[in-house]
């Protein structure tokens, strides 16, 4: 699983290299792999043009990645993937970065029917991939949200998890603990504090 080095990295290297590209293809080999094969002007029939983008909401692997060659997907695709099908035929890229201090990447694309984004969030078991319009609605999910983010629902604005956290009077820091020296061999450890929304 990326961290938020990791995945501001491999944003901003995407960022770049999909400059002006099209999206070609959408494909889910499964339930948490998606594929986005996008083209740059001027590319070859010898696929030389052609990049493979893999966006997995892995609860153990999520990650941002590119792969040489998508495996085989199925041939009646998810419901998440058709919807994507339908509204990004074809759509141009419109960048990629990483949103604040979360590991959440999101993917800009823009088509005949509008601006969209897809977000891969990177949260351990509650990992997902979400579909936003431009105004920030939830339009579709690729893991069910009942696993992943109940309080989200489609039709509504998305929000992220930091943010849901405030909205319910709690917000969780991270912060050193020091128990001892390290001459004595004792080391550093991590404790989650809860505090009260003020």
């Amino acid at each position: 699983m990326l961290s938020l080095t990791e995945l501001r990295r491999a944003a901003g290297a995407l960022d770049s290299r999909l400059a002006c590209s099209r999206l070609e293809r959408v494909a889910q080999v499964d339930d948490v792999d998606l594929i986005l094969s996008l083209r740059r002007p001027g590319g070859s029939a010898a696929e030389s043009g052609k990049c493979h983008v893999l966006l997995s909401c892995s609860p153990e692997f999520a990650r941002l990645s590119v792969i040489k060659e998508p495996p085989q997907a199925p041939q009646t695709p998810p419901p998440f993937t058709q919807y994507l099908r339908a509204h990004l035929g074809r759509a141009g890229f419109g960048g990629i970065r990483v949103l604040g201090e979360d590991r959440l990447a999101s993917v800009r694309l823009h088509s005949k029917e509008g601006e969209f984004q897809l977000l891969l969030s990177i949260l351990g078991p509650r990992s997902n991939i979400y579909l936003l319009d431009a105004a920030g609605i939830l339009l579709f999910s690729m893991r069910p949200l009942e696993e992943t983010r109940r309080e989200l629902a489609r039709g509504q604005v998305w929000v992220d998890p930091h943010s849901a956290l405030k909205s319910a009077g709690i917000i969780w820091r991270r912060s050193k603990m020091h128990t001892g020296s390290w001459r004595k061999g004792r080391r550093s450890r991590i404790c989650r504090e809860r505090f009260p929304r003020l």
